[in-house]
């Protein structure tokens, strides 16, 4: 899963895929206009096809990477800081769900004892 804020995603684009960029630039101009469907049409079959991984992720000085458990698009919030974008899991669920389990084990425990 990627997270970012937009302004962050098009910065990298601009910097690393500047074909890309320019062709987003286009299609956001045209965006609430009369002429949006024809710049989408026009435009989006040209845009280079790279992946993300490759274009930015792999170049960019700004990429953190997380290591996480399942966890739903809820508990995801993103922050952009001076130098980069950082993401913060929120896993509040997780922590109440493994309270809960401990006090069931603990309860359990205490019955097995008397």
């Amino acid at each position: 899963m990627f997270v970012w804020k937009a302004s962050v995603i098009l910065e990298q684009f601009k910097e690393f895929l500047p074909e890309v960029y320019a062709c987003l630039v286009k299609i956001g101009d045209a965006m609430g206009t009369d002429s949006e469907m024809e710049a989408i049409n026009e435009i989006y079959p040209v845009i280079p096809s790279i992946s993300i991984d490759y274009g930015i992720m792999e170049k960019s000085d700004i990429v953190k990477v997380i290591s996480a458990d399942t966890v739903s698009y809820t508990h995801l919030r993103a922050h952009e800081t001076d130098s980069y974008l950082v993401c913060r899991l929120l896993l509040e669920k997780k922590k109440t769900n493994k309270k809960k389990n401990n006090t069931k084990k603990k309860r359990k425990k205490t019955k097995q004892n008397n």
